[in-house]
């Protein structure tokens, strides 16, 4: 591990429990069988695990001893599986439609022996539908690189409990598009009131102020296309 990355960990609060238990989680990354990431393993630990941590920092939540947690779209596990090491109280649901990534992190669970984790194989928008006992059932939702904004606003907050947080790293540029969406506050949603000012981090902090309707997440061509949206 680059110094600068120990160095990183070590002002986050990481302990060298949880940083050894990191460093095993991407050891597994580079050693899979499939290839899961263009980054190299420093830009790994960068652009992945470190983001991941700063989502958590942003989000208000890092005081919290027990969350439901959902990450949509999960992959090679940015940011749910780093998430579910260094908050263990945290019970974790990492939903990934690809069959062979779906089972890295089913793999990757049981080496770490991450008990708070439960990778669901199977596209959001079906699973949600299918499960109606998970709607607005999360403390946490996450998401990253799922698809256009309107597309993971309109599965991330069917998702989350009324009160709950939407944490989305989606650039300042996704940021101000948030704020300017009417679409957010169809589903029930609205901006961490700071967003809406300042979007240097990159990070939407979405607070669900009201049920969403039963109508959505929708299945197929229409997820993610609403009225005036291009």
């Amino acid at each position: 591990m680059d110094p600068w990355i120990a160095d990183s960990l070590t002002k986050g609060s990481i302990d060298i429990v949880t940083t050894r238990r990191l460093e095993k989680y991407v050891q597994c990354v580079f050693e899979a069988p499939i290839n899961l990431t263009g980054f190299t393993p420093a830009q790994f630990w960068d652009k992945g695990v470190l983001d991941a941590l700063s989502l958590l920092s942003h989000s208000g939540l890092a005081s919290s001893s027990s969350l439901r947690c959902v990450d949509i779209g999960s992959g090679s596990g940015l940011p749910g599986m780093v998430l579910a090491i260094v908050r263990p109280g945290w019970h974790w649901t990492l939903v990934e439609s690809r069959a062979r990534r779906a089972e890295f992190l089913r793999k990757t669970a049981t080496v770490l022996s991450l008990e708070n984790v439960k990778v669901v194989g199977e596209r959001a928008e079906v699973w949600v539908v299918s499960n109606p006992s998970m709607r607005e059932h999360f403390d946490l939702v996450t998401a990253r690189a799922v698809g256009p904004m309107l597309t993971v606003l309109e599965l991330a907050l069917p998702l989350a409990a009324i009160g709950g947080t939407i944490a989305l790293p989606l650039g300042e540029e996704g940021v101000k598009s948030v704020a300017m969406s009417p679409v957010l506050a169809a589903l029930g949603g609205e901006l961490r009131q700071e967003d809406a000012a300042e979007t240097v981090s990159g990070i939407a902090i979405i607070r669900k102020m009201g049920s969403t309707s039963q109508e959505f997440p929708r299945i197929g061509s229409k997820l993610g296309r609403f009225p005036g949206s291009k």
